[in-house]
């Protein structure tokens, strides 16, 4: 789903940074010109990608601010723009398909066109014989201009040390943050580029260019769609803003339009956790290891384990822990645990590589914080917990590379603008609470940020139009902490039961598409299937999470 990128806190100062390109500036009501007459050279070596398909690229060029997109931010943008060029590469079918093109919408919201040119046979296992579309999100990868903003590690150097802050420890709830985030804010703000309005670069906007690009290479009538983490939230605006364009669309690691995504963080893990004290509590092995006595009120829960996750992040959030040595021999590191393992946590439930280990990762910080570090020593888990993930909220990028990217720009201004009503949130029991306040904090300054900037859309919120026919396929994890069932639930509600149908894998299906693992082969089963037919009667064989289980017992009093 989403990435997480060095300064990811920081780079939220640089909504106000624009692009680097510049062309002439164009009346905003132009529409979406024409397709460029000619294709041009791929930005990639077409001959040497894997496929049989020929790969034709173009650029579409599109207004920055679509005539058919109004209220909120794109009625605050400026009137005069530079129009935009879209890089698209097309993945021709046989030609004997009648179905639609399937336009492929990519996680991130970073440059997409890699990611599919890696996955294109993935792709092809769900389109068949019908055309495949992709594109690189406007201000990132090959489209025109890009988003960017020259802050350079020296310059994050010198701001930091005039204001003394030291970013190798967690200074995101010092009060010195803020202030560093308005000294960016100024750098960013001063260095800007006419005719480019950082407003307009919102899922709204990019959903008008997608109806653009079908126009301009000339598909008439409904396409598909597929969308990955990211995409998924696209593609539901897509439909809501056109939806005579959308037959079907298969969403794959869910966000719901409308989402608090921010706020959502202590909820997804809340949840995910939860299942996973669950299906802890069910493997017997785990259950005598991790769970204790069942004396809890939640059926078929691990006491225990809640009980020690709580406590080590009550710990943590008093500061950090000096680990000392965590191997042995050249192997050995050595590092600080900080609360910010707690945010690490969610990506590795996610992942099928890490996720068996969290009730050991979990047991063995509980240890840590009562001043026995061996367990995190141990083969299994020393990859978890190490110098680099333990202790450093802000990462340095390295001299040869701005430290703020197209990506980092896009993939914060995208969430702030796409936040439309606190109310749209994910349940959660609260049985996880260590973390609450953690993602709460985090939430709380997320939204300060957003207002100070005036990149908020609460008017414009879309809602389902009359006669709205699409139907949607939502793939979720269950051990997915950051695309949960939970909000591919929201999808239903949003669209209505009768227009999605909800099918939940191991693990999220977004993460595994790029290896050959039974979450990502069930994911483009189904999505074949329905994409095909409309409707999903097939089940798929999913293995169980076998948790590691390296202790005999519960942890010394």
């Amino acid at each position: 789903m989403f990435r997480r990128y060095p300064l990811s806190p920081v780079c939220l100062a640089f909504l106000l940074s624009s692009a680097c390109v510049a062309v002439a500036p164009e009346d905003v009501s132009t529409e979406a010109k024409a397709l460029d007459e000619d294709p041009v050279p791929c930005w990639f070596d077409a001959k040497n990608t894997r496929t049989q398909r020929t790969l034709t690229c173009r650029y579409v060029t599109v207004p920055q601010r679509h005539p058919s997109v109004r209220g909120g931010l794109a009625d605050q943008a400026a009137d005069k723009l530079e129009p935009l060029k879209i890089a698209v590469v097309v993945a021709k079918g046989r030609g004997t398909s009648t179905e639609p093109p399937l336009f492929v919408l990519g996680g991130g919201p970073e440059s997409t066109m890699h990611k599919f040119l890696g996955q294109l046979s993935f792709w092809e296992e769900i389109a068949g014989d019908r055309d495949i579309v992709a594109h690189d999100y406007r201000g990132v990868g090959n489209s025109k201009p890009l988003l960017s903003c020259d802050i350079s590690d020296s310059d994050l150097e010198r701001i930091v040390q005039e204001l003394s802050i030291d970013v190798n420890a967690e200074f995101i709830d010092d009060s010195a943050f803020l202030e560093l985030v308005e000294r960016m804010i100024g750098l960013c703000g001063s260095r800007r580029v006419a005719g480019i309005d950082y407003r307009l670069f919102t899922a709204r906007q990019m959903a008008a260019d997608v109806e653009a690009i079908a126009g301009a290479l000339g598909y008439e009538g409904a396409i598909d769609l597929v969308g990955e983490s990211y995409g998924t939230l696209l593609a539901q605006v897509v439909a809501l803003q056109s939806p005579a364009r959308v037959r079907r669309a298969a969403i794959d690691g869910v966000l719901a339009y409308g989402l608090d995504y921010t706020g959502q963080w202590y909820a997804s893990f809340d949840a995910v956790f939860g299942r996973v004290s669950e299906a802890c509590f069910a493997q017997p092995t785990c259950r005598a290891a991790y769970c204790g006595t069942d004396s809890d009120s939640i059926p078929n829960n691990c006491d225990l384990f809640e009980q020690q996750f709580n406590a080590s992040a009550a710990r943590l959030s008093e500061g950090p822990i000096d680990l000392g040595s965590t191997g042995q021999g050249s192997a050995g590191k050595t590092g600080r645990l900080s609360r910010s393992i707690i945010r690490e946590m969610m990506d590795l439930v996610s992942s099928p590589d890490a996720s068996f280990r969290i009730p050991a990762l979990a047991r063995a910080l509980y240890d840590a914080t009562q001043g026995r570090t061996d367990s995190l020593a141990s083969g299994e888990l020393i990859g978890l917990v190490s110098e680099d993930a333990a202790d450093s909220d802000v990462e340095s990028s390295g001299d040869d590379e701005p430290l703020i990217d197209a990506t980092t720009l896009l993939y914060n201004t995208v969430y702030c603008s796409n936040h439309r009503s606190a109310e749209r949130r994910i349940a959660h029991s609260g049985r996880f609470g260590g973390a609450e306040a953690f993602f709460r904090g985090r939430t709380t300054r997320f939204y300060e940020m957003c207002g100070r900037l005036g990149f908020s859309e609460p008017d414009t919120e879309l809602t389902l139009p009359k006669n709205f026919a699409a139907k949607f396929l939502a793939l979720s994890g269950e051990f997915d902490a950051t695309t949960t069932m939970e909000g591919a639930a929201l999808v239903a509600d949003l669209f209505g039961k009768e227009r999605v149908q909800l099918r939940q894998l191991t693990h999220g299906p977004h993460v595994s598409l790029l290896r050959n693992e039974p979450s990502g082969h069930c994911a483009r089963v189904l999505a074949r299937e329905f994409l095909s037919t409309g409707a999903v009667t097939s089940r798929c064989a999913l293995p169980n999470v076998d948790f590691l289980v390296p202790f005999a017992g519960p942890s010394p009093p």
